[in-house]
């Protein structure tokens, strides 16, 4: 998926339509890492704040996408 966007309000309607994609493969689950047919590619959720977490991992991204509270 590519996000264009070019305003405020279209970046944030974007980020909403990725956090209804998200959702919907960790809806009803618990925290986690959960993993998706796509190689690679992994979902985590968390519903409350956790501590600061100090590691070493192989090179990623990360994207927080933040639903509904």
């Amino acid at each position: 998926m590519t996000i264009k966007a070019r305003n405020h309000e279209a970046a944030i309607a974007r980020c909403a339509e990725l956090a209804t994609l998200v959702d919907r493969h960790t809806v009803g689950k618990k925290n986690g890492i959960y993993t998706t047919a796509i190689d690679s590619l992994e979902f985590t959720r968390e519903y409350e704040p956790i501590s600061v977490i100090t590691g070493v991992s192989e090179l990623l991204l990360g994207i927080v996408v933040q639903g509904t509270k």
